[in-house]
Order: C-alpha cells, then structure tokens, then sequence
C-alpha cells in the first residue's frame, strides 16, 4: 500500500463530495456516533441538503475525485493515464490521470490484458478489510480463527479479516456471515475507520457472543446491519416480457436471475426444472478443478528407461507415462527424444511402451452419439495422450484436404502425422466454381479417416479435427517418429507400440509438465474445450480419491459443491464436459454457484476464463465473440454458452443499465427452434434494463 495515503486520501473509498456537513444529519440512525466523529475531526462530509445517505455505496470516480481535491492545487499537467474506459473527454479526468501519476491507483486489467478504471464500481466488504489493516499496519497477537461461514481459510481475505475480528474493528452481520462481496455503505466505512482510529468506538467483543455476567452488564454491541435488498422489480419486467415468448414457453426452460453482491432472486422462471445444461456443465467442473488440484496444478508426462546400456544401446523398453496431460504437444516428445540422445542412446532394443494406468480404462463417461463419435469434441480420455495444436483438443488429429488439379483426388496431410490413422479418399477436386461438397470424418469404432464429395480447384484447405481411437497408441506413435528424427533406431523386430506400466526398477530420465491451471483455464473456458474438461474430472478424481475415473471424480465434485451450500441432490452429473444429455442442472443451483464462487480465492482466474461478449478475439470473446455485440451486452456480458441438438444454454454475469452487477442462468432444452436469438434477446433485455 503506497504509504502517501493519509487519512483524508483513504477516503477517497468513501466520500461523495466536498460539501461541508452539518453537525448532526437527519438520516443518521446507526452509527450515529462514529459518524459524528469523523465530521468534528473534517474527515467526513454530508451533502447540501443536510443528509449523509448512509446506506449508499461509494463510485470509484467519486472516491478519487475527493482524493486528488484534497492533495492536489490542479495546476499539474496530465499524462493520458492509459485506462480504455477514460478519455480527456470524461467527467474526472484530470483527477484519474493524477492519481495514476501519483501511484495511488493503477486501475483494473481487463480480460484482454487492457487496463481500465471502472469509474462506477463499488467497493466491497472484503477489500476494505484489505485495505484498513495495509494502510493502517494492523496486526494482531491473537490466533486467527474461522470467524465468519463465508470466509474460508483458504480465502486471500481469512487473515485481514481475523485481524479486524481480533482487533474489535468489526463484529459482521451478527448472523454468522462477513458478507466479503457485499457493497460496503457509507455508514459501515464510518463505523470500521472511526474504531480503527479511535478504540473507544471498538465494541466490547469481537465475535457475537453473549456477555459474560457482570456485577454491571455492558450492553451488547450492535451487529453491522445487513444491506436492505435492491428493487430489482425494472429487470423482472424485463426478463418476463422475453421469457413470456412462444420459443421460450415450448422449451423445457429454467431461467435464474440474481443479485450478484447478495445472491437475492431478481427472476425466475422454472427455476427448479432439471434441465440438460450442454457445456454449462464446464461452469462446475472448472470451479471445482480449481478449488480441488488448485491454481497452479500442473499436469505431468514423463520418460523412463527399462533395461541396461550398453554403450549407445539401450537394451530395453523406453516408457512414456502419462498423468491425464491434456496439452502435451509434439514439441513436448521431441524434447524427450532429444533427452534421451543427450543420455548418448541412439539404438533401442525394446519397444515403446506407454502407462496409461494414473486414468482407468473407461475412455468414455456415456455413450457417445455416433454423429458426435469421429470428431474432437467427443475424443477419448485416457492418461497418456495427445493434443494437435495448442487448443488442446486431446486425442484428435488435424486432417487437412487441399485440392489438386481437376480430376484428380486431394492431398490430404495429417498433423502430426502418425501412422495409426488410415486415410479412405474417394474425394475429387472439380473445376473453380463448383458446389464444394467435401466431408472428412472416421469410421465408427476404427481409425480410418474417410474423405468423400468434391473440392473445387483452388479452395482453401478444408481442415477437419477427429478424434483417435486409443490416444495412447496414437501418443506412442507420434514419440517413436520424434525418436527416429533424432537418429534413434529400433533393434530389428523391436520398437513395438504397446501399452503397459513403468515397472519399479526402470529411471527417469525427463519429465514434462504443463501450464498451470490458472493459465488453462481460459482455453478450457472461452473454447468450451471437452478434452480438457474430462481430463480435469478424471484428474480430481485421481488426486482426491485415489482413482482416475469418472465415478471418483464427479463425486469429488459433488463434495466439493456441498461444501459451497449447493443442494448437490439436484445436480445430475454423468461427466464432466456436458456432452452427456443425461446430464441434468437447474438455473437456480447454476446460478447459485456462480454467487458462491465470488468468494473463493481463485474467483479472479475463473471470471477471466468467461468468454467475453462481442469481443472478437478468439481467445477473449471465445464463443461468444459473435454474439450479443449491441453496446448493452458488449464487453458486459460474461458468459459460458451451452450447446446440443435441441440444447442451448448461457449462464454468467452481466450488468443493468443502472451498473447493477447480475448473475443469470439460462437452461433450455427440448428446443423447438433455434434458441440462441432467443437467449440473446433476454440477456441484451436485463442489461439494457433501467428504473
């Protein structure tokens, strides 16, 4: 905390305005006598017309407007302070680009790294534990304790709160409850800063407990009031006008709409019907990956030696073991290529032999449809596997159709290419100007990849993701290539590809790890990438229970929902993607997930992983990059989209046109047209919603 912040500049969390205050304010009730002592002691002002507004929250424009009037005389010239939401055009602006060249703020960074001031944003209860016990060094020689039921030890926020409990700055809601992401009002920011300066305004205890008896009871301290609810009366009568529509009534539909600072149902509709969520499913799976392996869990693949060597021959097996890395790349087994050369082996008199055993064997969580079956989005989940591109569909390969000249059948490439996929080409490359009827697909059950219909001369490459049968095999084959690009042979009738485990005598020789979870997520996220998703159920259930597979898994999730307060006998969970119809969710426990996860640690990794709303870079608006592009929704909006046949879903975050922050869950199935107009309609409705 940059030290410059004085009592007056901390305040600029808090004030409105410079107007001078009255002695007394006549909508003070609460609190009455903290806020009488910070305006005896000028720290605080009311407004002209002689009230304080004490349950009102605080804009950060505000906050740093009263800031810079109090230090600065504004005859500095400004730098532009580089915030994408403030122009020399915008109410404050010399006052934001001074604070930024003071240090004292350095604005928000946006999904696309950008960086923003957010000049309406609201403080919360967390953050002023933050800041109160950092700007004012507050410590304690007390235990830290687990005070309040929505402040986890786990949370960035446990310490400064138990600092803030111990010190007798707060006493919460009186109800078990801190309320970390709720608004902090005017009147509790007088009540916190006047006992953090004043102890005789520290109430007799720190948690709310009754009174030891006394010869002369001390009356027992007031509890900081709840905030009263918000009249969200302007977005209900949006929401029902879209949801009253033909499309919506003969769907199987679930609608949730909530506060997203108190979790109070603003809309629903059907908020109880189970639902197939389609990739809404990945919403849990990635909070409970995140929450159960942990921000920087990383996956790892690694390379062991069987056998002896005998000068450059390695007389045994080479063995791959995979641990469920669902980004391991080419690139990754050159490297281990390369390190076996560096161990000076260039023969091997044995085979390449890939452990696949940290997952079980069940390569599928239900039956796939066979439409789905031959392509990325349905590839099997094993331990040891292999992804084409660094999107990270696992156990897929990249299949490129280029035309030729007329007549004759295109080229076709694999990447990476491996010798485990056969290629069935019946396809002809037309004259320029015909019907491009091309298709690219796998036979069902088998590894022959079958090209069919006309491309005409000079189209671009079609390109096709499908997925391996037995990605393992595929992963082994791939590594023996990378192997013999490294002048590494096979004894002759060796260099088998099988699969089995490291038996306990072999060595390691390297190992490869991925990225951490933190930097996955937003690949998995805003690509609704199913490979990965399966992956991290397997993985938590490997981690957590003991055992690789589905079943361990999803009831690690299931636990790790109870503990949120989710009635988890509502969540049908058959895996972890949504590719499942027998999934089943509804919008009240989706969205009541979505306000849980707001208090957990790792919240800031999973909001950046939502796709953004009409933001057009792949890896920012994912796939909702083409969607709700109106200047309600755009940039707005974040959200995970959902899809099946007759499947769509969005359930995310958004704000009303009164900069109101909601949480919304959108289920529908048994769709009798194309939903997503539909759905977009309702989202662009509550966030243009106004009083």
């Amino acid at each position: 905390m940059n030290r410059r912040i004085t009592i007056l500049s901390l305040l600029f969390l808090f004030l409105f305005s410079p107007f001078a205050a009255a002695d007394h304010f006549r909508d003070v009730s609460g609190f009455h006598e903290e806020i009488h002592y910070l305006t005896d002691q000028g720290i605080i002002a009311g407004y002209p017309d002689g009230t304080y507004k004490p349950k009102q929250s605080v804009s950060r424009l505000h906050a740093v407007q009263m800031l810079i009037r109090d230090i600065d005389d504004f005859t500095s010239s400004v730098k532009n302070p580089g915030l994408s939401d403030i122009t020399p055009q915008s109410t404050g602006y010399y006052e934001i680009a001074r604070a930024v060249e003071l240090g004292i703020i350095n604005g928000k960074v946006a999904k696309d790294g950008s960086r923003y001031f957010d000049p309406a944003g609201k403080l919360t209860r967390g953050e002023l534990a933050v800041i109160l016990t950092e700007t004012y060094n507050l410590t304690t020689d007390k235990a830290e304790e687990n005070y309040f039921r929505d402040v986890k030890a786990s949370s960035v926020f446990y310490s400064y709160v138990s600092i803030l409990v111990n010190e007798r700055i707060t006493l919460g809601y009186g109800d078990g409850g801190f309320g970390l992401i709720d608004p902090v009002s005017r009147e509790h920011f007088a009540a916190f800063l006047a006992r953090v300066l004043e102890e005789s305004f520290r109430p007799a205890s720190a948690v709310d407990e009754l009174p030891e008896p006394e010869p002369q009871p001390q009356p027992e301290p007031t509890p900081d009031p709840k905030p009263k609810p918000v009249d969200y009366s302007y977005v209900k009568n949006a929401a029902s006008k879209e949801v009253g529509t033909w499309a919506f009534e003969n769907s199987n539909t679930s609608v949730t709409i909530r506060d997203a600072a108190t979790g109070q149902v603003v809309y629903s509709y059907g908020m109880y019907q189970p639902v197939t969520p389609a990739s809404n499913q990945k919403l849990m799976t990635g909070a409970a990956a995140l929450e159960l392996l942990g921000e920087n869990y990383r996956f790892t693949t690694s390379l062991w030696t069987g056998g002896s060597v005998s000068g450059s021959t390695l007389n045994g097996h080479v063995y791959l073991k995979g641990q469920g890395d669902p980004t391991l790349l080419k690139s990754d087994l050159q490297y281990f290529a390369r390190q076996l050369k560096a161990k000076g082996i260039t023969r091997i008199n044995g085979n390449v032999v890939g452990d696949s055993t940290w997952y079980d064997a069940n390569r599928y969580a239900d039956k796939m449809q066979p439409e789905d079956e031959p392509y990325y989005y349905a590839a099997q989940t094993m331990a040891l596997t292999l992804s084409p591109n660094s999107d990270f569909d696992a156990g897929s390969v990249i299949v490129a159709a280029t035309p030729t000249s007329s007549g004759s059948a295109p080229r076709i490439t694999l990447e990476p290419a491996t010798s485990v996929m056969t290629i069935s080409n019946t396809a002809k490359t037309v004259s320029s100007g015909s019907a491009n009827t091309l298709k690219i697909t796998r036979k069902l059950g088998t590894n022959t990849i079958v090209v069919s219909g006309n491309i005409p001369s000079g189209a671009s490459t079609k390109k096709e993701w499908i997925s391996v049968v037995n990605p393992t095999g595929y992963a082994l084959d791939v590594f023996k290539k990378a192997l013999q690009a490294e002048g590494i042979t096979f004894g002759s009738g060796q260099g088998l590809l099988i699969s089995s485990t490291v038996p306990t005598t072999a060595v390691k020789v390297a190992e490869s790890k991925s990225d951490t979870l933190k930097s996955l997520m937003p690949i998995y996220m805003k690509l609704s990438n199913n490979s990965m998703a399966e992956a991290f159920i397997k993985e938590i259930g490997a981690v957590k229970k003991g055992q690789g597979s589905w079943s361990a898994g999803l009831q690690a999730v299931r636990e790790y929902g109870q503990s949120l307060g989710l009635s988890m006998q509502n969540w049908t969970l058959i895996d972890g993607s949504g590719m499942s119809y027998r999934n089943r969710l509804t919008s009240d426990q989706v969205s009541l997930m979505l306000y849980k996860v707001q208090s957990e640690p790792w919240y800031p990794a999973f909001e950046y992983s939502l796709p953004v709303a009409g933001n057009s870079n792949r890896l920012i608006g994912g796939t909702l990059r083409y969607r709700l592009t109106g200047s309600a929704t755009k940039g707005r909006v974040l959200a995970k989209t959902g899809s099946l046949d007759n499947v769509k879903s969005l359930s995310g975050y958004t704000r009303t046109a009164e900069n109101e922050e909601l949480i919304f869950s959108i289920l529908t199935d048994q769709n009798p047209t194309s939903m997503n107009p539909h759905i977009d309609r309702l989202v662009t409705a509550i966030s243009a919603a106004r009083r």
